[in-house]
C-alpha cells in the first residue's frame, strides 16, 4: 500500500520540487538572457554527472531508502541542488 500511495504522489513531489528556490530565472549583472541559459545549461549537465556519482543520503531524512520513488526523489532534490550552487557560485541570483 505505501509503495502504490508513494508512486502517485511521485508526480506531486516533482512540481513541489521543481518550484523551489532554484528554479525562474537567474539572472546576473551585465549578463544577458543567453549567457544565463548557457551557464544554466552547463551547470545542469554537471549536476547529471555528479548527482548520481556523490549521492549520500542523510539517515535524518530517509523514510526508506530501499524504495526506487524515495531513491528518484532523493537523486532529483541532490541535482537540483547542484543547480543552484553552481548558479550561485558563478555570481547569479535567482527569482
Amino acid at each position: 500500500m505505501k509503495k502504490v500511495l508513494l508512486a502517485s504522489l511521485f508526480p506531486l513531489f516533482l512540481l513541489v520540487g521543481c518550484s523551489g528556490s532554484n528554479s525562474g530565472e537567474w539572472s546576473k549583472s551585465g549578463m544577458s538572457a543567453e549567457m544565463a541559459a548557457q551557464d544554466r545549461e552547463q551547470c545542469e549537465a554537471e549536476s547529471r554527472s555528479s548527482a548520481n556519482n556523490g549521492l549520500h543520503a542523510d539517515p535524518l531524512t530517509v523514510v526508506n531508502t530501499d524504495s526506487p520513488v524515495s531513491q528518484v526523489l532523493e537523486s532529483e532534490q541532490h541535482q537540483f541542488n547542484l543547480v543552484g550552487e553552481c548558479m550561485r557560485a558563478k555570481g547569479y541570483n535567482n527569482f
